[in-house]
């Protein structure tokens, strides 16, 4: 099945559609990777978001996206909406 995103465009396209030329360069992205120990200590757990838009819509990624030419890693992360401030507080500060 073809999933369309908020636009209603498929994949297709919105490949067809894409201009990297519109694009600052280079073109940076930042990822975090949250790993927990479950309580009884029987696996690890990582913190994964499901995509909203193309490409690889509704497929499982870490929390994360492009930076501003004029940000750092660390500020772009710190303003991602999917981290619970809690996140901050304990690991990255």
């Amino acid at each position: 099945m073809c999933k369309k995103d908020e636009n209603g465009l498929t994949e297709q396209e919105f490949l067809a559609a894409y201009k990297p030329g519109d694009y600052d360069r280079p073109s940076v992205t930042v990822d975090i990777m949250v790993i927990r120990m479950k309580k009884d200590l029987s696996c690890m757990q990582i913190l994964l978001i499901k995509r909203k838009a193309h490409p690889e819509i509704c497929k499982w990624a870490l929390p994360g996206g492009f930076i501003n030419i004029d940000e750092s890693a660390y500020g772009n992360l710190k303003k991602r909406p999917v981290l619970p401030a809690y996140i901050w507080s304990s690991f990255i500060l």
